[in-house]
């Protein structure tokens, strides 16, 4: 009877839970059901609008704030929100306009369908990006055809509802045709942008290719610090009239107007240089040829020009920030044009969208609360003020973020060096006498005559004054990579790692994928790099070696040619620049552990010997951060360098696997002994060298690896990789392309090949 009781009542128990798992689901079901019906509903999708509209104007304004931002920061959240608003906001918006076009017509709907016309003409408009990578330069007419279809369903959406012009009169059309008009014509900018970023196949590309031809033969007479004689291009409007087109010495030999002798002006003519340098580097992405890059003229400009004297070295360094951060806007945002005759029009419609915005929201709103106090219906009441937000306040909160951005993009073009390039090209144009004669000062201002009274109201009120407004950004992060092969081979989480094998189990043994550098708990992955403050005495190490050197680049072996010559031959790879790198790197470290742990046998650094150990440590990891993240800079091929990079790894993985602090490791390496087969290991040559090093003082020892890293970074420099240089500018910018910019107009496309 006890074990029949005891049955049933497991029987009762099963049959109870059952019921409730049932009942659950039921329950369930019915929720989704319920939610799924009130979806469709006038208050569900009154509150789908709003909440649609809010999100869509949220990722326009990441896109706007975000898209400047990023040639300033590396931040990987960054670059995914930006990707993410760049994607699937046009989606996004033509579903929300279909969404509004099947809505119900109320007073909430219209109110919001009325919102969609301003913001519609600010999608269309933004300049801060044009483009996520360089590759999207190439569909320049998806610009044109995302721009295309929101215009036509906002169309579609007014058309169904009646909401604008239920008059079928014969206006009707043609304000359709000019709304059309004006939707489109926004868009223009960007078009031209990409189209620009993309191609070489325009008259003021050709006219520059032309005329470096022959810039380095017609003027024989020069100078490198007044820049007199330097006939690069820094303006054509008329391509067959040469006494219209303004050179760069003509800038520089100006003292009128805002191009005087203050410090104002002198930093308008270095803005002006860094336009008319990237101008000539913008070549180098297309792969067309440099003929002035041989002539003696170029070289002088950088060694006896920008870096005429050590006090001197920063304004070099700025000058070429300054330059990369015009390719950058160049590539990757439309701000090109503003410097075109589309500029005036730009910023007319840029003003005119701050009228536009308000009139039609607040417009909208007024009407809104009128039909509102005028319909009876309490339905209808109901359905405004309970489906979610109150439409009034969802209609303000997009006019005061569509303002906010409008006057945002406004004042960082006319705080941008783009129009303190404009300011300098309208002042060589009022004030050369030469070209005064030709040109009517309609000509000056405007982009045609139409424009020309506007243009010098821009010229009176706005570009005059752009020179002293405050820049909300800079030109890039002025930070470097850092990554020490050593010091953190242990670095990585231990989440990460469990993750790494959980993904290399699932893609080896069911999709048969098996990536060549697999990480997991056996084998932990690379530490994310760290990034530093780049400082003034890296800056001008380098730059003292570049006019030591005049222009040679040494691949290092000149720090040893001086001490112990007979170590360039095991210290050295002149087939594999990255088994140098790689050498000299665990030298490196292991001369700074061997300090950090205690194990320098000197009592204290020498004086002077500080600097030059920041130096040489911060260009070693920097360097072992290319070869880790960013191969495609260096000089050997990417796989090559990605896979010598990770032999070494392992090798100091399997030597260093137990020794977790930074004495163990020393330790471990100060008393390894060498094996007749570790002769022509990597990891093994570095340590050699380390000890070797480590019997010099601590003076000696840190000037040559100082004298080593300079001479190296600026070998390694030079590449013919443009595209890589170029994508990078968009994820807060490389040192190494500062450098690479700076050889270009040195003349050195190419390193020496006997190192």
């Amino acid at each position: 009877m006890t074990r029949r009781r005891a049955i049933e009542q497991i029987v009762d128990t099963s049959s109870d839970i059952l019921n409730l798992i049932s009942e659950s689901k039921v329950n369930g079901s019915t929720g989704v059901e319920d939610f799924t019906s009130w979806l469709h509903t006038e208050r569900g999708i009154i509150t789908q609008l709003q909440v649609l509209f809010v999100l869509s104007v949220l990722l326009y304004a990441v896109q706007v704030v975000l898209g400047w931002w990023r040639r300033c920061s590396t931040n990987a959240y960054l670059k995914h929100s930006l990707w993410m608003a760049y994607i699937i906001n046009t989606p996004l918006v033509i579903y929300i306009l279909g969404l509004a076009r099947s809505s119900p017509s109320s007073v909430a709907s219209q109110l919001l369908q009325a919102c969609a016309f301003p913001f519609v003409m600010a999608l269309g408009s933004t300049n801060a990006m044009t483009a996520y990578s360089v590759d999207d330069n190439k569909q320049y007419m998806r610009h044109f055809i995302q721009q295309l279809l929101r215009v036509l369903s906002l169309f579609a959406m007014w058309r169904a509802n009646e909401t604008v012009l239920r008059s079928s009169s014969f206006l009707v059309p043609l304000l359709y045709l000019f709304l059309t008009a004006l939707l489109l014509s926004v868009n223009g900018g960007r078009i031209f942008a990409s189209m620009t970023a993309s191609s070489f196949l325009d008259k003021q590309s050709r006219y520059v290719q032309l005329h470096m031809k022959s810039e380095h033969t017609n003027s024989t007479e020069y100078n490198p610090v007044t820049l007199h004689g330097y006939k690069y291009p820094f303006y054509e409007d008329d391509y067959d009239h040469q006494d219209t087109i303004i050179t760069l010495d003509m800038v520089w030999c100006s003292n009128e107007g805002p191009l005087g002798t203050s410090d104002d002006g002198q930093h308008l003519k270095e803005t002006c240089l860094s336009f008319s340098l990237f101008r000539l580097l913008r070549r180098r992405f297309f792969g067309l040829a440099c003929p002035e890059a041989k002539s003696r003229k170029s070289r002088l400009l950088v060694l006896d020009g920008l870096l005429r004297a050590e006090e001197n070295y920063e304004a070099a360094y700025r000058v070429i920030e300054a330059e990369l951060a015009f390719a950058h806007d160049h590539f990757f945002t439309s701000c090109g044009s503003f410097n075109t005759k589309l500029g005036n029009v730009i910023i007319l419609l840029s003003i005119a969208k701050l009228v536009i915005y308000p009139i039609t929201i607040l417009s909208s709103i007024k009407d809104f609360i009128h039909n509102k106090n005028k319909s009876s219906s309490s339905n209808l009441t109901g359905t405004v003020i309970g489906g979610g937000f109150d439409p009034v306040v969802t209609a303000l909160v997009v006019m005061v973020v569509l303002m906010a951005l409008e006057v945002l993009q406004l004042y960082l073009y006319l705080s941008s060096d783009w129009a303190k390039v404009k300011l300098a090209r309208r002042s060589i144009y009022f004030f050369s006498k030469q070209i005064r004669q030709r040109w009517s000062i309609w000509s000056i201002f405007g982009a045609d005559t139409c424009f020309g009274m506007f243009g010098l109201f821009i010229y009176l009120g706005l570009d005059r004054h752009c020179n002293k407004l405050p820049k909300i950004l800079g030109y890039w992060q002025n930070k470097v990579g850092q990554h020490a092969l050593l010091k953190d081979l242990h670095g990585r989480s231990y989440i990460a790692d469990v993750m790494g094998s959980m993904s290399g189990c699932f893609f080896g043994r069911c999709l048969e994928f098996h990536p060549l550098f697999s990480r997991g708990v056996v084998r932990s992955g690379i530490k994310k790099p760290y990034h530093i403050q780049l400082t003034s005495e890296v800056k001008v190490a380098i730059a003292r070696t570049l006019r030591a050197k005049r222009g040679h680049l040494p691949n290092g072996s000149s720090s040893l040619q001086r001490i112990k010559p007979s170590w360039i031959r095991w210290a050295f790879d002149k087939d594999y620049h990255t088994r140098t790198m790689l050498i000299w790197h665990v030298a490196t470290e292991y001369c700074d552990i061997a300090r950090s742990s205690g194990g320098d046998d000197d009592e204290e650094e020498e004086d002077g010997s500080a600097p030059n150990r920041s130096i040489a440590t911060t260009l070693s990891c920097y360097c072992a951060y290319l070869m880790a993240f960013v191969p495609g800079l260096l000089p050997d091929e990417e796989l090559d360098t990605r896979i010598t990079f990770q032999e070494v790894r392992l090798e100091a993985q399997d030597m260093l696997s137990r020794d977790t602090t930074l004495h163990a490791k020393y330790a471990r390496m100060k008393y390894y002994r060498e094996q007749p087969s570790d002769r022509e290991r990597t990891l093994i040559k570095g340590i050699r060298l380390g000890r070797k090093l480590q019997v010099m003082g601590d003076g000696m020892r840190w000037k040559v690896l100082a004298d080593f890293w300079t001479e190296m970074i600026l070998f390694v420099a030079p590449s013919h990789n443009a595209k890589a240089h170029i994508e990078r500018l968009a994820s807060g910018g490389e040192f190494l392309t500062h450098l690479w910019a700076l050889l270009f107009h040195a003349g050195i496309l190419e390193r020496n090949k006997k190192g």
